[in-house]
């Protein structure tokens, strides 16, 4: 196809195109930018065109997750401007649109800019003009939106779940899934979603926090850190609780890199986020409501993940979160020698995450409350919450919490516990449970300890690799 004379119409128009593109290139670089359908006015009719023209060359409609390889993408695209010259779309600038619709097939699609930004934690879209991004702990509203109709929204949450072999329907209207760069996205479409489809997607760091990252940026203390690593290296089992986005994943994440090596790890979530790696790490991950419905195909929850790693010879088990009746089934595994597992809960405080542990262990089988306390203090030794401050990305270590059973002091510990006592700080969460603090904040917001590790009987975690 040869360009229309610059002196034309169709020069008028290729500078204000090459305008767009470049005020697009310099917004990318400040967290907005000017939309593909704002640059080429049949943006609508050339993803049709160029999606049925790669379905027809015998991709499936459905494969998302990886594309042609460039220059083969490139050829197509050229073909296709090429039977359609009212696109006005010149060689000189296959190569944007190119970049542009292989985001939309294969990529973020509308979101591609956003999704690079530094700093990104959130994306939230709660209907086609109204989505907001927080970045560095701050939220703020993206203008123009990236999304023009309510059909674009739908489009993008299809596409998503598509390559993941789900979709949302009248009977389905919400999921949970990942993106390809791991990640997480909730969808709900209408009757649910009053306002119409919505989504939230939630970006993980690429790369996990070093242990001196934190220290550096206020999230703990040097001597926590000790602690942390000693706690870690003794196989104790440890419960991360925190508000949403508090830095709960995060934090284990980071967490990961004291294991030691030859441990073998079993890591079980519902989307995968946790980048953990030892010589010998297995992952597990649930399949979602809805994933293959009506194809006889059954789905895999988070409790049958912690019943099947039972028969996978795990040293320790990971549980990405804990929110409903898997808690019962990792407690036991907890209690049947799977020291040094860990996992993470929603909760306001130390001492909310086992009432919640409580409650949702109730909720899987009809044990006497006694029994439920008894298997928590048996199984759990330490309880570290999280908090974040709103409105920015300031995460720290509230406090840390150790669990136990009076039963289980002995006599050599009972005379520290009664001090404890004395001095106001034991704190009886039921009958059966008590708990000491390990590490709190005293009134200048500073991460203090408060006591050592007690030793518990009945909690004679393994020995340490080599010890």
């Amino acid at each position: 196809m040869s360009e229309p004379p610059a002196g034309g119409s169709g020069g008028s128009e290729q500078r204000r195109r090459r305008e767009l593109l470049q005020q697009s290139t310099r917004s990318e670089s400040n967290g907005g930018i000017v939309r593909p359908a704002d640059i080429y006015p049949q943006w609508e009719e050339i993803t049709d065109q160029v999606m049925s023209a790669y379905v027809s060359q015998g991709r499936a409609s459905g494969d998302f997750n990886s594309g042609m390889e460039d220059s083969a993408f490139h050829r197509l695209v050229d073909r296709v401007c090429d039977q359609n010259p009212h696109w006005g779309v010149p060689p000189s600038g296959r190569s944007d649109l190119v970049r542009y619709l292989r985001d939309e097939f294969f990529g973020f699609g509308p979101l591609a800019p956003w999704m690079g930004i530094d700093g990104l934690e959130e994306i939230m879209c709660n209907r086609f003009d109204t989505v907001f991004m927080i970045v560095h702990g701050k939220k703020q509203r993206i203008e123009p939106s990236p999304f023009r109709t309510e059909k674009d929204v739908s489009d993008f949450i299809s596409r998503v779940f598509a390559a993941q072999g789900r979709e949302l329907t009248l009977a389905n209207p919400m999921e949970d899934g990942h993106l390809s760069d791991g990640s997480r996205i909730h969808a709900e479409i209408p009757p649910m979603a009053v306002n119409g489809a919505c989504f939230a997607i939630r970006k993980f760091n690429p790369r996990p926090f070093t242990m001196q990252e934190y220290v550096d940026t206020g999230m703990f203390t040097e001597e926590f850190l000790a602690d942390l690593e000693a706690w870690t290296q003794g196989n104790q089992n440890m419960v991360i609780s925190g508000g949403t986005a508090s830095g709960k994943t995060t934090l284990i994440n980071a967490i990961g890199c004291l294991i030691p090596r030859e441990d073998r790890l079993i890591v079980i979530e519902n989307t995968k986020e946790l980048q953990i790696e030892t010589d010998d790490t297995l992952y597990i991950q649930a399949t979602m409501r809805g994933a293959h419905e009506g194809a006889g195909e059954r789905t895999i929850t988070i409790r049958d993940g912690v019943r099947g790693a039972l028969r996978l010879t795990p040293d320790r088990i990971i549980v990405g979160e804990v929110r409903s009746r898997e808690a019962l089934d990792l407690l036991q595994a907890l209690n049947t020698g799977h020291d040094g597992s860990w996992t993470t809960i929603h909760a306001n405080s130390a001492v909310d995450a086992i009432s919640r542990l409580e409650s949702l262990a109730i909720m899987a089988d009809e044990l006497p409350l006694d029994a439920i306390q008894d298997l928590i203090a048996r199984a759990v030794d330490i309880v570290i919450q999280v908090g974040r401050f709103r409105g920015t990305a300031y995460r720290k270590i509230l406090e840390a919490w150790q669990v136990f059973h009076p039963h289980q002091i002995d006599a050599a510990s009972r005379e520290r516990v009664t001090r404890i006592k004395e001095a106001g700080q034991l704190q009886h969460v039921r009958s059966r449970l008590y708990m000491i603090p390990l590490y709190t904040m005293d009134d200048a917001g500073v991460l203090v300890r408060r006591n050592e590790i007690i030793p518990i009987v009945g909690k004679r975690r393994r020995a340490p690799a080599g010890a």
